[in-house]
């Protein structure tokens, strides 16, 4: 199997656990060969297992139901587990996937909204995935690079590591983070980068 030919998404659980039945037909319907899913909210004794699915996560390093982040990979696909961050800015979970001409790395990435990201946050991260690879989670940053309505700091940021390290971003467009405040707008915090 090449790259061009998997079908990789992302899921925002905000607590996978409570949502596995939807997150497992969110799967099936959508043919998904690996899922980045931030918010898992899954602790070291947590465990959870989906038909036709290896799963890798990371916790927060609290160890408290909060945070996280995970892949789920289909267990017919060769691959190997990398180095994770694990960091309380920081969930980075990371695969090294082999197809039929290269390897490439893929991540799931949560990084918790109260930190303060600077470029050098995030161009550690970008340096972690090496030179092919296919990152995706909930950045918490917003910028118009991948549809949000606004630019805040952490965007910009964000951004410049892209920029700098030579990255793509791809994205619907369409919010991914939907407020339980009515009075706050929907917006897109969830993304994928790649090289």
């Amino acid at each position: 199997m090449d790259l061009k030919d998997l079908r990789i998404g992302t899921w925002n659980a905000n607590g996978i656990l409570d949502k596995k039945e939807e997150f497992s037909v969110f799967l099936k319907e959508n043919s998904i060969d690996i899922c980045f899913v931030p918010e898992t909210h899954l602790t070291k004794q947590s465990h959870i297992k989906i038909s036709g699915y290896n799963v890798h996560h990371t916790v927060h390093p609290d160890n408290q139901a909060n945070g996280g982040s995970a892949i789920f990979i289909k267990n017919n696909l060769k691959y190997n587990e990398d180095l994770c961050i694990q960091l309380d800015r920081i969930q980075l979970t990371v695969l090294v996937v082999s197809s039929t001409k290269q390897q490439f790395k893929v991540g799931a990435v949560y990084l918790p909204p109260r930190h303060n990201l600077k470029e050098d946050d995030y161009r550690l991260i970008l340096e972690h995935m090496g030179d092919r690879f296919v990152l995706g989670g909930d950045f918490n940053a917003k910028h118009s690079l991948w549809g949000s309505r606004l630019d805040n700091t952490k965007g910009r940021e964000l951004k410049k590591a892209i920029e700098n390290i030579g990255c793509n971003v791809h994205s619907s467009g369409k919010p991914t983070y939907w407020p339980t405040d009515r009075q706050k707008t929907p917006d897109v915090l969830d993304f994928f980068i790649t090289k």
